[in-house]
This record gives C-alpha cells, structure tokens and sequence, in this order.
C-alpha cells in the first residue's frame, strides 16, 4: 500500500506544474523500476490522472506516512516554480504537517 502512495504521490507532485518532465519521468521511474502488467497499467493510469492533493493527503494514515508521502513529492520534482510550491504548501496542511517538519523534510531531501 505504501508502495502504490508513495507512487501516486511522486506522480501528482511531478503534475503539479501542469505536465512531467523528462527528468520527472526519469526520477519516478528510478524509483519503480521496470514495469510490466498490473503494475505498468497502474503506472499509466496514475500519469494520466488529473491533479489531486486531497487524493495524495488522503492517502496517509499515519503521520510517518504524511510525512514519508510529503518527501516523496518533493522528490519527484524541483519546485522552482511558484505553481510547484503552492501545491507542496497545500499538501503540507492537508497532511497536517508542522512548519518545522516540513522544513526538516526539505532539508532531508536536498541531502539525499
């Protein structure tokens, strides 16, 4: 399950800017693998799918899990432009995510 969220989540992070980039696409697919069947149809099916930050905050059932589905997305894109990191921001309070956790998320995943 969080295998399939964290997917979905780099997935709508990487939309955020209204389409995937090569390097995008790159970073998602470093993260998956090689895909066939099931598991390439859900693929396929996610990058077509429309934005949808309440989708990705729903996903979480923890706060580990927010916080884990919060670094996947940010993972998954370079949030250079100010669409990228509205929706970073939404999906910060939809996940119920302090400042401070954020910012240590954020810092985290520059390192990584």
């Amino acid at each position: 399950k969080l295998a399939a969220s964290t997917i979905i989540a780099m997935i709508q992070a990487a939309k955020a800017d209204g389409h995937i980039d090569d390097a995008e696409r790159a970073a998602i697919l470093g993260r998956v693998g090689t895909l066939e069947g099931a598991a390439k149809a859900f693929l396929e099916t996610e990058l077509a799918a429309p934005i949808d930050v309440d989708r990705v905050a729903s996903l979480a059932t923890t706060p580990q899990e927010a916080a884990h589905l919060y670094a996947a997305s940010l993972l998954a894109m370079d949030p250079d432009q100010a669409i990228e990191r509205a929706y970073l921001a939404a999906l910060a309070q939809k996940l119920g995510l302090s400042p401070d956790l954020v910012t240590e998320i954020e810092r985290g995943v520059k390192k990584a």
